[in-house]
């Protein structure tokens, strides 16, 4: 990239995530500033891997008395203005803005009761050997 930032940037095989921390309500717009110009960079040096900017997901992180005081509701990427979110998924672990643990456990239960839901729909055309190997899976 052009320019150095202060800020971390992992990538995985198809995203890309970067961090940036701030005191809400002190430094939040410079810090937003900082985000949208690492952002810009990072757009420009994607250009050849089809950067989607309307999939670009932004979340923040913080208890719930700061979030509170946070002003920012939204960040630019490209044209685009995408909205704060209050849970996001990372590397198949489902994290909310509070980081509390509550999205990700409903996020399994849900997933759990949907297999479970399909396997009672075919159960009728296993065999009783196919049917305990499928709960030895699950354990």
């Amino acid at each position: 990239m052009a320019k150095d930032h202060d800020i971390p940037i992992h990538c995985y095989a198809d995203d890309t995530q970067l961090y940036k921390s701030f005191t809400p309500g002190v430094n939040e717009a410079a810090a937003l500033h900082s985000l949208e110009s690492c952002i810009d960079d990072a757009r420009y040096w994607m250009t050849n891997n089809e950067l989607n900017d309307r999939k670009t997901e932004f979340i923040i992180f913080g208890s719930p008395f700061n979030l509170g005081k946070v002003a920012t509701t939204a960040i630019k990427v490209g044209d685009h203005h995408t909205k704060a979110r209050k849970s996001a998924e990372n590397i198949a672990v489902r994290m909310s803005s509070t980081m509390s643990i509550e999205d990700h456990v409903n996020a399994l239960c849900k997933s759990a009761w949907f297999h479970v839901f399909r396997i009672s729909k075919i159960k009728h055309l296993l065999t009783f050997e196919q049917l305990k190997s499928i709960r030895n899976l699950e354990n």
